[in-house]
């Protein structure tokens, strides 16, 4: 039935199936169960933009299901998957203990990302894949959030193992997972850059020459604070500086990467440990532009890349003269308020909303924002 200009469709019975893949997706697919043979169904899709209904105008489909199985859909194009953030408040895990993500993520996924808040005081917290070997712990204080890059497997395929101190309470914010443009390491190599405040280069494992990107766990740790920096092989960049533990994205040239180590003592050490590679669906610089909000102390919007270019994460480095200080970098307009304290460097990674448009938050002028990356 058309009414001036305005389509409408009447069905007598309907019901509605939200799509297969979580959040804002390129690819959409619908899974029709109960479905009798030699039955036709007929469908239209709505969905909603900025908060609004919208219904398609286009002609309504369908399809007969005649007992042979379709096609089965094609992989999901996007690197990354944004979600509605879910926080996940874990206890004392003193022991590895394995932690389902089933309920959150697609079964293809082969890792996720997680906004880590830790408990009070003092932290000793660990994420890991399951039963992957390697150096995973990191100590962090109260206030100070991270992020976690962690590979899915166990019983369920969809598992991580997650550590946490007697007496701590750390909130585990998921925010997407990964395809399998992404792959993690079940033994998980470690490096050590020696404690002179100089950049040195290491030699990656065979794989990385075909990678994109590394993903690192940077501040591992075994005792002491830290001062650190990671960048891409024969870069020019030279930002680093005390900071947490936290994963992060960089790009890897010639299966290399650039490490940096200044601790306060010659008995400290700061720790990177490789846990996995991004093989495809990435662009990444090696001398990372400056990123700026124009704005100070106030969430601002800042546009990543413009259209039709459509990434699905930001990878960026905050750096800071004027520490301590605070930060903060989330999905456009979202309601989480995720401002943290800082010393003078960490990483940041966020989805960008409508428009490709990220929310960044900087409280100082002195406090930058550098691009390494984006996927899609």
């Amino acid at each position: 039935m058309q009414f001036a200009e305005d389509v409408r469709f009447c069905f007598t019975v309907y019901e509605d199936n939200g799509q297969h893949e979580a959040g804002d997706t390129l690819e959409h697919t619908f899974y029709k169960r109960d479905w009798p043979v030699c039955t036709t169904k007929y469908f239209y899709f709505w969905g909603s933009v900025a908060g609004e209904t919208c219904v398609s105008s286009s002609p309504y489909f369908g399809y007969h299901n005649n007992g042979i199985s379709p096609v089965p859909a094609p992989d999901i194009l996007r690197t990354f998957n944004s979600i509605e953030p879910n926080r996940l408040r874990t206890g004392p895990a003193p022991a590895w203990t394995p932690l389902d993500l089933a309920p959150y993520v697609s079964p293809d996924a082969t890792g996720v990302l997680f906004h880590i808040i830790p408990g009070g005081g003092w932290s000793f917290s660990a994420l890991r894949k399951p039963q992957a070997a390697g150096i995973f712990q990191v100590q962090n204080l109260a206030g100070h959030h991270v992020y976690g890059i962690v590979g899915l497997g166990g019983v369920s395929g969809l598992e991580i193992d997650v550590y946490a101190q007697a007496g701590d309470d750390c909130q585990l914010w998921l925010l997407g997972y990964f395809n399998r443009n992404v792959v993690f390491l079940d033994d998980c190599p470690s490096y050590q850059a020696p404690n002179n405040g100089l950049w040195r280069t290491f030699d990656l494992p065979a794989a990385a020459l075909s990678a994109q990107a590394g993903i690192f766990l940077v501040g591992a740790r075994e005792s002491g604070a830290w001062g650190w920096g990671i960048r891409a092989f024969g870069s020019t960049d030279d930002h680093h500086g005390w900071g947490w533990g936290t994963y992060t994205i960089v790009k890897i040239n010639a299966g290399k990467i650039d490490l940096l180590a200044q601790n306060m003592s010659p008995a400290d050490k700061t720790i990177v440990t490789l846990v996995g590679y991004v093989n495809a669906g990435g662009s990444f610089s090696t001398d990372s532009p400056l990123f700026n909000p124009p704005a100070t102390s106030t969430w601002t919007n800042k546009v990543v890349v413009a259209p039709p270019s459509n990434p699905s994460l930001a990878i960026l480095q905050w750096k800071s003269t004027a520490a301590p200080t605070t930060y903060g970098a989330r999905k456009r307009d979202g309601d989480h308020a995720w401002v943290t304290t800082a010393h003078s460097n960490t990483w940041a990674l966020a989805h960008p909303g409508q428009g490709n448009v990220i929310d960044l938050y900087r409280q100082k002028a002195q406090d930058n924002f550098y691009l390494h990356g984006l996927l899609f």
